[in-house]
This record gives structure tokens, C-alpha cells and sequence, in this order.
């Protein structure tokens, strides 16, 4: 299994938007204790030095879901890794704009010498236009939970399926029709019984 780390990327969109706030948040709660402190009256001081601490408080509380949160998705991350490792078909879990958080073994040896860090870069060894079909299956997988859709490409037909895992996360799988269809018992044909 080839997994990259992803310290960058450990947090989900609302823990970004929130962590981009934890530093004005201490700073206001920091501005507000100094202010209580050169307050000249004790009831002004204590109504900024009570609200430098509910502020302060917020902050601790909104470190706390983001690191909660971050310990989360870096085990789903390392969950479903650890799922697809040994799955014939390329499979690569990434973020929804693109960055590879983690592939299994089969999608490291087919991209291996054009391995990218984005979805797209690295399907482009295999068809045209990738970006195009990675937006449209992956705005079906946010309405429906899964898309797939079948493309003929120069080496023949291929399935590029994705699985909605949580929000902002995908499963995508890339597997081969021809030899899928070669594996199962069922005939190539229709034939009349």
C-alpha cells in the first residue's frame, strides 16, 4: 500500500475556515485582558476582563473540534487505505479538489512513472480531458453518494467509479472493463435459452 501523508490536508473545509479564526479570536481576547487591566473602573474591568475570557474560552473550545475532528478524518484516511490496499483495481482516495490523500498498490503500479498529486494529473495517462469527467462524476457522487461512468480510451473501455466517503472525500476506482467482463461466468453474448 502506498499512503501519503497528509499533515496539510488533516482538516475538513469547516475545521479550515475555523482554524483561520482561532489567531484574530486570541488576539481580541489578548487586546481585551489588556484593556481590562488599564481600565480605570473595577466594573469596566471586569466586564473586559469576562469577556476576554468567554472569548479566550471560545477559542479553546474551537481548537478542541478541530483537533478532535483532524484525528477523525486522518482514521478514516488510514481505514479506508488500509481497505483498498489489496484491491485488483486502481483505487486512490482523494479530496475534493483533487489531492491525492492515498492510493493502494494496483493505481501505484499503472501511474508510477507519471504519478501526479492531483486526481486529474494522474488519470491523464489513461484519457483525455480528465478534469471534465472527474467534476461531473463528482458532482453526481455529492447529489447521489456514487457515480460511475464508462470510457473508451485508447488502451480500450474503462469504469471510473467514486464513492462519496464524507464531505469533501472520495473513493475513486479505475478498473478495466474488458478484463472485468473476462473474470465473471456469464456470457459475452446475449444468447436465447
Amino acid at each position: 500500500m502506498t499512503s501519503k501523508p497528509t499533515p496539510a490536508h488533516a482538516f475538513g473545509f469547516v475545521s479550515d475556515e475555523l482554524r483561520g479564526r482561532l489567531p484574530p479570536l486570541l488576539i481580541a481576547s489578548l487586546l481585551l485582558a489588556t484593556l481590562g487591566w488599564l481600565a480605570p473602573l473595577d466594573m469596566a474591568q471586569q466586564a473586559l476582563w469576562i469577556a476576554a475570557l468567554s472569548i479566550f474560552s471560545l477559542t479553546g473550545l474551537l481548537f478542541i473540534f478541530i483537533k478532535l475532528r483532524a484525528r477523525r478524518r486522518s482514521s478514516a484516511v488510514a481505514t479506508i487505505s488500509n481497505f483498498i490496499a489489496n484491491d485488483a483495481s486502481a483505487s486512490l482516495l482523494a479530496e475534493a479538489d483533487g489531492t491525492v490523500l492515498s492510493i493502494n498498490t494496483a493505481a501505484a503500479q499503472q501511474f508510477s512513472p507519471h504519478s501526479n498529486d492531483t486526481l486529474s494529473g494522474t488519470l491523464s495517462t489513461v484519457f483525455t480531458n480528465p478534469s471534465g469527467v472527474v467534476f461531473r462524476l463528482q458532482t453526481r457522487a455529492d447529489l447521489e453518494g456514487a457515480a460511475r461512468e464508462d470510457l473508451i480510451t485508447r488502451s480500450g473501455h474503462v469504469r471510473l467509479s467514486v464513492h462519496l466517503v464524507e464531505e469533501g472525500t472520495y473513493l475513486w476506482r479505475l478498473e478495466n472493463v474488458a478484463s472485468a467482463a473476462r473474470v465473471t461466468d456469464a456470457p459475452l453474448v446475449p444468447t436465447v435459452m
